[in-house]
C-alpha cells in the first residue's frame, strides 16, 4: 500500500539536490501539484527506504552544516512516517 507523503517546496528542493535519487521519485517530485506551498507524492515502503538511504549518504558528507541539519531533520520525519506505517 502506497504512503502519501507531503513535502514543502524546500524539502522537495533538498531531495532533488541529492547525489543519488531514484529517477521515478524525481519525476513524481517535479510533477506534483503544489497546494498551499507543499505537494504530496505516493511512495511504497521500498522507495521510502531507498530515499532514506540517499538522504543519509548526503547527510554524512554535507556541503555545509546547515544542509546536514536540514537533511537530518527530513530523514527523522520520514523515518517516523515509515515507522508509523510499519506499525499499523
Amino acid at each position: 500500500m502506497p504512503l502519501q507523503i507531503r513535502f514543502t517546496i524546500h524539502e522537495r528542493d533538498l531531495l532533488l539536490s541529492l547525489t543519488i535519487i531514484e529517477p521515478e521519485i524525481v519525476k513524481r517530485l517535479k510533477h506534483a501539484m503544489l497546494q498551499n506551498s507543499s505537494m504530496t507524492i505516493n511512495v511504497d515502503e521500498d522507495e521510502l527506504e531507498v530515499l532514506l538511504g540517499a538522504i543519509a549518504v548526503d547527510a554524512k558528507h554535507p556541503k555545509n552544516r546547515k544542509l546536514e541539519g536540514e537533511l537530518n531533520m527530513l530523514s527523522h520525519r520520514l523515518d517516523e512516517v515509515l515507522r508509523i506505517h510499519l506499525s499499523a
